[in-house]
């Protein structure tokens, strides 16, 4: 948060990759007010965890593993979560 409160006044879009349910992506939001940022917070991410398909057959076995501990369908939790950031995608 003290990073993207620095970065902020740098003006310009911010981009997390990997975001997940978007928990820090929100808390940074939240800190900064993006709402009132002229910029653009690009969020990019499976939102449903490791792309099975594009791990080789020794990854998979791991890739598999962390999907069915950490990850699940996420992408309308947090397009509910950024509903009220205009400037949020």
């Amino acid at each position: 948060c003290w990073a993207a409160w620095h970065a902020r006044r740098l003006g310009g879009d911010f981009v997390e990759c990997g975001v997940s349910t978007g928990i820090v992506s929100r808390a940074v939001a939240k800190y900064i007010d993006f709402a009132t940022h002229d910029g653009t917070f690009w969020l990019v991410d499976t939102f449903e965890g490791i792309p099975l398909d594009q791990a080789s057959e020794r990854e998979r076995p791991l890739a598999t593993s962390k999907n069915n501990r950490h990850y699940y369908d996420c992408f309308a939790d947090v397009r509910t979560h950024f509903a009220t950031y205009p400037n949020i995608h």
